[in-house]
């Protein structure tokens, strides 16, 4: 289903005022160890707004190659859940998941996942290789959901 139809899915399926279904955007950085096969675990909380979830993309920040350009080489996994579901049967390489900010390919969800608010998505990052990052021993991957928030109803915030 492509990204671009959700507004109008939204309005047959809900019979509603299409205006009520904005877009979100959630955001978490996650600070991971520079060794091999260090995990960083965190959480997104999403608010009480009904959310669909329809994209996650990811990238480094600030870790540096020696002539001072952004390194952006894919090289950890990720697996995600939820309170009900867990969407990976293991951790998997992030591009092959979401895609990559070095093709500027993002993959969107094969299907939307629909949430009712207040809910928590957990990320697991996994280092696949020894990094150094002087003067520190993290570096930082950012991870960005990307869906439909529902703005109605004085309820629903």
């Amino acid at each position: 289903m492509e990204n671009q139809k959700l507004p109008q899915l939204l309005a047959d399926q809900f019979r509603g005022d299409p205006s009520l279904w904005r877009p979100m955007h959630y955001g978490k950085i996650i600070d991971c160890d520079v060794a091999a096969n260090a995990r960083a675990i965190s959480t997104i909380p999403l608010n009480a707004r009904p959310f669909i979830l329809c994209e996650i993309s990811h990238q480094i920040i600030g870790l540096l190659d020696e002539d001072g350009l952004t390194i952006q080489d894919g090289q950890y996994l990720i697996s995600w859940r939820d309170e009900l579901s867990q969407y990976v049967n293991e951790a998997i390489p992030a591009d092959l998941m979401f895609g990559s900010v070095r093709s500027g390919f993002v993959k969107a969800l094969p299907y939307p996942v629909f949430y009712s608010g207040n809910s928590t998505i957990t990320f697991e990052v996994t280092n696949l290789i020894t990094r150094t990052n002087p003067p520190t021993n993290i570096f930082k991957v950012a991870l960005a959901l990307a869906g439909w928030a529902y703005w109605g109803s004085p309820s629903a915030t």
